[in-house]
């Protein structure tokens, strides 16, 4: 049974995305997968800290959580892009909104079916997590639209190309 719904925690959130058009998803995806790959390198930290622990892995060989991490986060953050990017109020609602779903209904849930159990992480920490991944995608997009834009002036690096290095003495 619960093989089903690890099945079903990937399949569905990626059919909702046929609801969008392919530029709309390719816009957002770069964000997306910034936190993507944040979220993969804090489930390596809940697994050095046992944070939390899953039972019954879909995939044994990985320490992440593939049903979640490839099947809900990745089209619940595009979603959340799509509708409140632009509008720094409405995404802010959303995300908190999502967060508190996660920390509070439905990791209550996930611990019930036995699909996951918090250790040394607590509900409130899986709030603030999930809302500050959200501020950090957000972020990521402003800095990829060029809404964000580097200071002006030289580049610190075109310093290091000028720099003349003195010949070195052999050693006699």
């Amino acid at each position: 049974m619960l093989v089903i719904v690890r099945i079903l925690m990937i399949a569905i959130p990626w059919l909702s995305l046929l609801l969008l058009k392919k530029e709309v998803i390719k816009r957002f995806m770069t964000a997306t997968l910034v936190v993507t790959i944040l979220l993969m390198l804090l489930g390596e930290l809940a697994v050095t800290y046992n944070w939390w622990t899953y039972q019954d892995k879909l995939f044994p060989g990985l320490s992440v959580d593939v049903p979640f991490i490839f099947g809900a986060f990745i089209p619940a953050t595009i979603w959340a892009l799509v509708v409140g990017y632009g509008h720094p109020v409405r995404y802010v609602v959303i995300n908190a909104a999502a967060a508190v779903f996660l920390a509070y209904p439905l990791i209550s849930l996930y611990e019930y079916i036995d699909y996951s159990q918090l250790n040394n992480f607590k509900d409130w920490h899986s709030m603030v997590t999930s809302f500050s991944l959200a501020l950090i995608a957000y972020w990521s997009q402003m800095w990829q639209d060029g809404v964000i834009k580097p200071i002006p002036g030289e580049s610190p690096l075109r310093k290091f190309k000028e720099v003349e290095f003195p010949a070195r003495e052999k050693a006699r």
